[in-house]
């Protein structure tokens, strides 16, 4: 910073001060000005030889030191640059923040993450959540993924579990049997900060015991437990999937049949969990639906075959008379399926005889069979042949049966008067057992004679009873008739 000439100068200018001057003012003057000049003179040196060494931090530490030129028409980059570091080392926590950013420009990624931990582990958690959150929302747009996954590494470290769940799902994507050991440990400080999907994560690790992982039930149900019990985050922005939901479903499920895994029946646990799983935002809302399904589902794995009727099973095992299941039918019997989710009537004939095409009987209309796909003009012209017509959408809908919101009365506001209400209705979760249908309709959609607009015509999807909209012109759909 100093060379030799300047301390020479230095040095003539105060003995050139008048003779009058106290000579031990003088004395003690001088002593501090050496005291400076050997100290910035040693902190070079130190910061020389350890570049020398091979210390890149001391090497830039040198490159901004010459171009800052001690301020004066120096560099004001290399200048902040230094006077973030100095500051940083005082203990200012912005300053260290900006350092950091400053050495992740210069690609010194270790030590940029050294001073980010170091920053941002002097703030509250609430204040290093805002702060790091805003910073990599702000840059984002320049990040690639490798970019992506190293400041969520980061955020990660300082306890913020969204950053763990997002660098678990990179790995997770990328699939290599490398990375899962990392994923593990992600997983583990994501769920230690209370993000439920870091703990839901978890769970499913132990309760799939795969790559090298051996299944563990009962620490499954220790972290399904706690992603239910203290988190409230999305799995997803955008999605209405939530991992406290699922975490406190899973546990209830393992409270109420993990006796196979060893784990004590608690009725009392399990319904406590299912409540709170169950519980939340699911009145209406069909991802929801789907999600309770795919827990039924789970549950009818562990005990279809036993020959009870659990939650979540139709059947389980054994066989019934056809018209016991809809008196729709003609005689026959009809067999569990092995899935125990439905039984399987298609050893069960409902189709009217030639002499008597309406011979299904609901409410106050005779109805025909079921027919094969055709367009809207052709259905309207065959039932008219056979005597009848196409019935209107609220007719179809009084059909419907287990599916409140579509059910005639229920909040799904279409009606006869088509052209006021221009809506879809969405139904139940999917089933093709018949149960939405009074007449036993099974994957088909039906026409009704209510038109929406030239070319819309309401229909009635039979395994999710929703009441939907089919083109008269390009869409080929089953139908009914009635007289």
């Amino acid at each position: 910073m100093y060379d030799m000439s300047d301390i020479i100068c230095f040095l003539g200018k105060i003995f050139s001060i008048s003779s009058e001057v106290d000579m031990r003012k003088l004395l003690i003057s001088l002593m501090f000005v050496m005291i400076f000049l050997v100290g910035s003179c040693s902190e070079k040196g130190k910061m020389t030889d350890l570049c020398e060494k091979g210390d890149k931090l001391a090497c830039s530490w040198v490159d901004k030191n010459n171009l800052c030129k001690g301020g004066e028409g120096g560099n004001p980059e290399a200048c902040t640059w230094l006077n973030n570091r100095k500051e940083c080392e005082k203990g200012s926590k912005s300053h260290c923040f900006d350092f950091a950013v400053s050495l992740y420009n210069e690609r010194m990624l270790d030590l940029s993450k050294e001073y980010f931990l170091k920053s941002l582990l002097q703030y509250s958690q609430e204040e290093r959540e805002s702060i790091f959150t805003a910073f990599i929302k702000e840059n984002r747009v320049n990040f690639r993924v490798e970019d992506l996954m190293y400041f969520w590494d980061i955020g990660c470290d300082v306890g913020i579990g969204y950053y763990c769940s997002e660098l678990f799902n990179i790995l997770k994507e990328r699939g290599l049997s490398s990375d899962y050991a990392k994923m593990i440990n992600l997983a583990e400080k994501g769920c230690s900060a209370n993000f439920c999907q870091s703990c839901l994560d978890l769970g499913n690790i132990y309760s799939d015991g795969k790559r090298g992982v051996p299944e563990d039930m009962k620490k499954a149900l220790e972290f399904y437990k706690k992603g239910c019990d203290s988190c409230n985050e999305l799995v997803l922005t955008g999605t209405k999937f939530h991992a406290k939901i699922f975490s406190c479903q899973m546990a209830g499920l393992l409270y109420f049949k993990g006796e196979k895994f060893g784990i004590l029946k608690n009725k009392e646990q399990s319904i406590k969990y299912y409540k709170i799983g169950y519980g939340i935002d699911a009145e209406g809302d069909e991802d929801i639906e789907r999600l309770r399904q795919k827990i039924l589902d789970e549950m009818i794995g562990i005990t279809c075959g036993n020959g009870v009727i659990d939650e979540g099973e139709i059947c389980d095992g054994g066989s019934k008379e056809c018209t016991e299941i809809s008196s729709v039918y003609l005689p026959g019997v009809v067999q569990c399926r092995k899935d125990c989710k439905e039984w399987d009537v298609s050893s069960c004939s409902k189709n009217c005889p030639s002499s008597n095409s309406f011979c299904f009987l609901s409410g106050n209309l005779k109805w025909s069979g079921a027919f094969e796909k055709m367009s809207w003009g052709a259905a309207t012209a065959c039932c008219k042949d056979l005597g009848g017509r196409l019935p209107t959408i609220s007719e179809l809908r009084s059909l419907i049966q287990n599916c409140p919101k579509t059910e005639t009365g229920g909040a799904c506001g279409v009606t006869d008067y088509a052209v006021e209400h221009k809506e879809v209705c969405g139904g139940c979760v999917k089933a093709s057992d018949g149960r939405y249908s009074k007449l036993g309709d099974t994957d088909v959609s039906l026409w009704s004679s209510s038109e929406i607009d030239k070319e819309w015509v309401y229909v009635i999807f039979s395994d999710y009873a929703w009441v939907g909209s089919g083109s008269r012109f390009n869409h080929d759909l089953s139908f009914r008739c009635v007289k």
